[in-house]
């Protein structure tokens, strides 16, 4: 049996963490607020205005635990990590992939994405007894066009275009929340903030991932590259986002467990979570990560964070090795 492993999260404000006696504390004030064995933390997540040791955040240099800084707001300012790079051969591949291969690899990345959109739009109609089928219909065209998508413009258009029909979708179930379309910087409604949180902490999850596989996750497929953008990151997270934060920020919602008047607050046109609903978003994130899933294309069941990795393992193989790359995504159970 494998030892229990443990992402630790810190979201309390004048919060620290420090290493003693083997083991991660997380303190204020004197007061200790939680702990774990220094061995069996994976990754640690620091939410605002929180702060880390010097030896501890050596010790996790020296260990390849990753330290993730998250703003107040859910952005994710960047981490901590050993000075592990890319092999020559990889950097190589993906620097010098070819324009066919390239829009390839979009393409499939894409169809998993959309394929978890309408999946889940699916879902959430039918839960909302919607009367317009319009979105699912849209939705299935551009899994129908994105076949014959010849390049990166044509593919972003056909994503937007998914975009716009999927969050109109869920705006039939999610409008008693304030929602009636995707906005961020800054989010103006409950779901539009937990979503963005959602996906700052899924970015750290998937950038973990892209390491793990000896990839440079700044240089993307899908996502343009520019300085000091995580593009392939943002490449892979396009698999996970409906799966992992939609499907997460729809069940604590639908349950009551987030609560637009308790866990939010905001102003000046923008809404965000307080601490409360922190740390019920990110306790529902964890549970939805580890829930186990089927990869459509292989049959393999696993948890959804192991998906994550075996999905960075195959998006390697496809770019060094020239693999055929099998995306993931949602289907309607």
């Amino acid at each position: 049996m494998g030892l229990t492993m443990y992402v630790l999260h810190v979201t309390k404000p004048g919060a620290k963490v420090r290493i003693r006696k083997g083991r991660f504390l997380v303190e204020k004030d004197g007061e200790v607020l939680a702990t774990a064995p220094k061995n069996h933390v994976e990754r640690i997540v620091l939410h605002g205005n929180v702060s880390v040791t010097t030896p501890a955040l050596v010790f996790c240099l020296r260990r390849g635990v990753p330290v993730y800084f998250v703003s107040g707001r859910g952005n994710l300012y960047g981490k901590a990590a050993g000075a592990d790079y890319p092999a020559v051969a990889k950097l190589q591949a993906q620097l010098h992939i070819d324009g066919a291969s390239r829009v390839g690899l979009a393409r499939s990345i894409l169809h998993g994405k959309i394929s978890s959109q309408r999946a889940y739009a699916w879902l959430r109609q039918n839960k909302a007894s919607c009367q317009s089928n319009e979105p699912l219909e849209i939705l299935q065209d551009v899994l129908r066009r994105l076949d014959r998508a010849q390049s990166l413009n044509e593919l972003r258009g056909l994503e937007g275009t998914a975009a716009a029909a999927y969050f109109e979708a869920l705006s039939c179930g999610w409008e008693k929340y304030g929602f009636h379309l995707r906005n961020r910087r800054p989010p103006r409604d409950p779901i539009n903030a937990a979503l963005s949180y959602g996906y700052a902490v899924l970015q750290g999850v998937v950038e973990a991932a892209v390491i793990s596989a000896g990839l440079h996750p700044e240089i993307g497929v899908l996502h343009s590259t520019t300085r000091r953008n995580p593009a392939l990151v943002l490449d892979l997270m396009e698999e996970f986002r409906v799966p992992v934060v939609d499907r997460a920020v729809g069940k604590l919602f639908g349950r009551g467990q987030l609560k637009p008047d308790v866990h939010f607050g905001g102003g000046n046109y923008r809404t965000l979570l307080n601490g409360a609903g922190k740390t019920i978003l990110l306790e529902g994130l964890e549970v939805q990560l580890q829930s186990e899933r089927k990869h459509p294309a292989d049959g393999h069941t696993a948890p959804l964070l192991q998906q994550i990795f075996r999905q960075a393992s195959k998006l390697e193989a496809a770019i060094v090795r020239g693999k055929p790359y099998a995306p993931f995504w949602l289907d309607n159970r």
